[in-house]
């Protein structure tokens, strides 16, 4: 009787974590030669809203790792993007150029350039139409 009430229990509590790993889908994407992230979407909504995580300062790629200083690995980002998905919002992260500038062999980086990714990355999501109309202001 003990071991059919553990396995109920753990049959149930499989088929709960299961299911929670299948609320979201990710896919890598690349958006231009200066610009790879990843998009993770709710499984099971039409259009949902669409946020794009913009990391701080200093070398930071798309999961907010900070290439500096500590070796922490946290992924911030990545576990608030499983969040999102699973409360019914897409959400795209990118590495940001300064994390390709020595395969790129780029010489110096700019603002400019970071807004320009920025801006390349809103107008690849426009096209494709899969997700609510947004808008967004420039600083």
């Amino acid at each position: 009787m003990r071991n059919s009430i553990l396995s109920i229990f753990l049959i149930f509590f499989g088929s709960f974590i299961v299911s929670a790993q299948e609320t979201f889908t990710e896919e890598e994407i690349t958006v231009d030669k200066f610009t790879d992230g990843t998009l993770t979407s709710p499984s099971e909504v039409e259009n949902p809203s669409l946020v794009i995580f913009i990391q701080g300062s200093g070398p930071t790629n798309r999961d907010g790792n900070s290439l500096e200083g500590m070796n922490n690995k946290s992924d911030f980002a990545k576990k608030i993007a499983h969040e999102l998905a699973a409360e019914g919002i897409a959400s795209f992260r990118f590495d940001k150029r300064i994390m390709k500038a020595k395969e790129l062999n780029l010489d110096s980086l700019s603002f400019e350039d970071l807004i320009l990714d920025v801006e390349n990355i809103l107008i690849h999501f426009k096209k494709k139409q899969k997700f609510q109309q947004y808008n967004y202001c420039r600083a």
